[in-house]
């Protein structure tokens, strides 16, 4: 089966030059830690089926697995390890959606060899099983107007920003996670018409990470599963304090080159939430 090795970027983080602002690095210190950088998330897209370890993806980005290890945690916000399994997720979200393939042969596909550890992964990360993800597929999903429609009363939950470059014209999707990278389900969604102010349901106190997505009018039923070609934006940490979100703006954009990819089925889980969380 052929793969593709320009398989969609997601979650938004800062540019690299940002990651280090301060550090006292060189441009082109940063530069070449970039590019080693992207050179193995090039890899990891092309061979995601081969058993791919820590020390064969440092040589690649020609560094040592200590030294390749904490530079690619700096630059995308996770490990290695972590990233790689999201790049085999999201091709097993796409066969999943493109193919008749049995779950089986797709875990096998894409690199893994149990289909208790593959299904177990698969749910952690997207938030839905790969039996889920299908029948959400084959049913008939709600237009974004429903999926955008307030869920009730928020009682003055946490409210975040979003905002998008002029030509977006769609609707936004965000949620709340207690860790950088998005994965599994958020601690709280919401949803909007267009960019602008999205509340929460109330959530506990505490620091949180702010994703957004944005969904062009328009889309089918495999674009609100993917999310292939949406903007993205993300935030954090960020702090609710009695309630409110302190400094909750973003901002989204195209996918970046280090950028992991976007697992999680946000419109989805807002389609079938019971309550104003998505948990």
């Amino acid at each position: 089966m052929t793969r593709s090795a320009s398989a969609t970027l997601a979650v938004s983080l800062p540019p690299v030059e940002e990651h280090w602002a301060g550090s006292g690095f060189r441009a082109g210190t940063l530069r070449s830690r970039s590019e080693a950088v992207v050179r193995v998330i090039r890899a990891m897209r092309e061979r995601y089926g081969e058993p791919l370890t820590l020390e064969s993806l440092a040589r690649v980005a020609h560094s040592s697995p200590f030294h390749f290890n904490r530079v690619f945690h700096e630059v995308t916000g996770a490990s290695p390890g972590q990233y790689l399994a999201a790049v085999r997720l999201e091709a097993a979200k796409r066969l999943l959606l493109s193919t008749g393939l049995p779950v089986t042969a797709i875990c096998f596909e894409v690199g893994y060899e149990s289909v208790g550890t593959f299904t177990t992964l698969f749910k952690r990360y997207v938030g839905v099983s790969p039996h889920r993800l299908r029948q959400m597929a084959r049913g008939a999903l709600p237009p974004l107007a429903a999926l955008t429609a307030p869920a009730g009363p928020r009682g003055g939950g946490a409210r975040l920003r979003v905002e998008a470059p002029a030509a977006f014209a769609g609707a936004v999707f965000a949620a709340l996670f207690p860790a950088p990278i998005p994965r599994g389900r958020p601690v709280a969604c919401a949803a909007a018409a267009g960019p602008g102010v999205l509340e929460f349901p109330r959530v506990a106190d505490g620091r949180y990470y702010a994703f957004a997505v944005g969904i062009e009018a328009g889309a089918d039923a495999a674009e609100l599963l993917l999310c292939a070609r949406s903007p993205r934006g993300s935030a954090g940490p960020l702090t609710v304090h009695d309630g409110s979100l302190q400094g909750g703006t973003l901002t989204l954009r195209e996918p970046g080159p280090a950028d992991p990819p976007l697992l999680v089925v946000l419109p989805c889980l807002l389609a079938e939430r019971p309550a104003p969380a998505c948990g």
